[in-house]
């Protein structure tokens, strides 16, 4: 039982650093929600429904 206790302690703790650094890299670089989620589906296998891999390059127009 303790194995168990302290597998699922650190399976918690690793996630809680990932969204930590998650969440710091998106504040540093600036980047919107939409722009994070353009490149969460340009890095993985699952889609994000309503967002292009390329949204965050279109440029702007006048």
């Amino acid at each position: 039982m303790p194995f168990l206790t302290a597998g699922f302690g650190m399976y918690l703790a690793y996630g809680l650093v990932l969204m930590t650094v998650g969440f710091l890299l998106q504040d540093r670089l600036g980047l919107t929600a939409r722009q994070t989620a353009a490149w969460q589906r340009a890095s993985s296998f699952w889609p994000v429904p309503g967002v292009h891999a390329g949204a965050s390059r279109r440029r702007a127009t006048p």
